[in-house]
């Protein structure tokens, strides 16, 4: 019986020996299975960081430079288009507004330079008028129905003796005719045709000096059919008066001879 007992002991020894190996093979698979798969996950997060920082961060990054350098003025930026998603939409997008912007610039720059040099152009066109309106041997005006003076050249102001265009412009056309009458009739015959030819007046200087005038003039209305201004010109006749008035004093007195 004693035998049997140390027989059946070291048998129950050997099948706890057995189990005690099994259960260490299986703790050792199920450690190994759960390092191999802490290391698989690590892989597969870190494929995933990877993948999103190449698809997701660094196109954002390249966007976030881009928009930068469109935002201080480099419109020749192109964005980098990684990927055909929503980021890379968006670059094309950013891509082709600053290419039209560029090109809108570029007209604008073109219609600036054009139109500086029509402003150019208009300046000299000016200035050669204003020389011509200025430099002509007669006087040019222009002055309202009611005799106020609204331009004059210099020949004008040199004709009236007045120190300047400024003193001519703040005066009044009436007061140059020594008869206020003559205006009245110069404004009855402008009105009848529109137009004066070859109306003579005497006509008082800043300074007193009486001369004589020729005057040619016209009407210009406005938009609603009424009186804008008169325009027109003066011409010095006083030496041709004086010559007239000796002609005819000579006449006469040759008429008196020859009775």
């Amino acid at each position: 019986l004693s035998s049997e007992i140390l027989l059946f002991q070291e048998y129950e020894l050997t099948r706890v020996q057995q189990a005690q190996a099994s259960a260490r093979r299986v703790a050792q698979r199920t450690l190994i299975g759960m390092v191999a798969g802490g290391i698989l996950t690590i892989v597969l997060a870190t494929i995933t960081l990877i993948t999103i920082f190449r698809r997701v961060l660094f196109p954002l990054t390249e966007l976030h430079t881009g928009v930068e350098a469109l935002r201080q003025g480099d419109l020749n930026y192109n964005i980098p288009v990684l990927y055909q998603n929503e980021v890379g939409m968006l670059a094309s997008t950013l891509n082709d507004m600053a290419a039209r912007l560029q090109q809108t610039l570029q007209g604008m720059e073109q219609n600036l330079e054009e139109l500086r040099k029509t402003q150019e152009s208009l300046r000299r066109s000016e200035e050669h008028y204003r020389n011509l309106y200025n430099g002509v041997p007669v006087g040019l005006f222009r002055s309202t129905k009611d005799g106020k003076v609204i331009e004059a050249n210099q020949s004008m102001a040199d004709m009236l003796a007045y120190p300047d265009q400024a003193t001519l412009l703040s005066s009044n056309s009436t007061n140059f005719y020594t008869d206020p009458q003559d205006r009245l009739t110069w404004q009855e015959m402008i009105h009848q045709k529109d137009e004066t030819l070859h109306f003579d007046a005497s006509m008082r200087r800043y300074d007193g000096k009486i001369i004589w005038v020729r005057e040619n003039s016209r009407v210009v209305m406005d938009d609603n059919g009424e009186i804008a201004y008169y325009e027109g010109s003066l011409e010095d006749i006083t030496e041709l008066k004086e010559a007239e008035d000796a002609i005819q004093k000579l006449n006469a007195e040759l008429e008196q001879r020859v009775i």
